[in-house]
């Protein structure tokens, strides 16, 4: 498994483009999300960032592994209505299950290994409250 925190230290995330998705920023233009959302890999912040601004009345929670990219995370975007937590996105603190209205999902997917996809697909249906199913906009672009 890749060490993604020795590549925070070593400032070499070239995944990261030092900005929001161009598709997020375009959808947040037209469409609002409320209540819990969670940016799961979320990295330096960038998309839990944006979604923060554009939806401050949801509470925004940003998870990575790496908690380099967490104390970044936290420096780059320090709203109100944003948390950035470390966690294992297969091992999620309890209080966070079946807790999401939205989960945004950007590229934590491609960086799966092959064999665990299926684990996180169970995952992501566990972050979502009962309320929320399907509430869930995905971009690998």
């Amino acid at each position: 498994m890749m060490d993604w925190d020795a590549h925070y230290r070593s400032g070499e995330y070239p995944w990261d483009h030092g900005q929001p998705c161009p598709g997020l920023e375009q959808w947040l233009g037209t469409h609002s999300m409320s209540g819990r959302i969670l940016v799961p890999g979320c990295g330096r912040g960038h998309d839990a960032g944006l979604i923060a601004q554009h939806c401050p009345d949801a509470e925004v929670i940003g998870l990575d592994i790496s908690p380099t990219a967490i104390g970044m995370a936290r420096e780059l975007y320090p709203s109100a209505n944003i948390q950035f937590e470390c966690a294992d996105i297969f091992a999620l603190p309890y209080r966070l299950n079946n807790s999401a209205d939205w989960v945004w999902e950007h590229t934590c997917f491609c960086a799966i290994p092959p064999g665990r996809r299926s684990e996180y697909r169970q995952a992501h249906s566990n972050q979502h409250s009962k309320q929320a199913r399907g509430n869930i906009w995905q971009s690998f672009t």
